[in-house]
């Protein structure tokens, strides 16, 4: 929170009984925190699941105190180039 006295903060999460804690958090620091709802986009690491589940976290977040919506958040980390390309030096191609 004493980051968030200093600047503008704004977190990711997954859960309304982590926004809750953030929320009670911010509101005793007298600041206010970004928060994104986190949504899996098929890696099923984090995240909730698109549809209800994602609306129900982002309206949980809007009616904390100390927390606004800022929007959605999702690591789409299945979709990539090659590894091996991904290594290589970047090269502008000579046209």
């Amino acid at each position: 929170m004493a980051v968030a006295r200093r600047t503008r903060v704004t977190v990711s999460l997954d859960s309304l009984f982590a926004a809750r804690q953030l929320s009670e958090a911010a509101t005793a620091a007298a600041v206010n925190i970004g928060v994104l709802a986190e949504t899996d986009v098929g890696l099923g690491r984090v995240g909730v699941t698109p549809g209800p589940d994602l609306l129900a976290l982002a309206r949980g977040i809007s009616s904390l105190p100390g927390l606004s919506f800022e929007g959605i958040a999702f690591y789409p980390g299945h979709i990539r180039d090659n590894a091996e390309a991904a290594t290589r030096p970047w090269r502008r191609s000579a046209a």
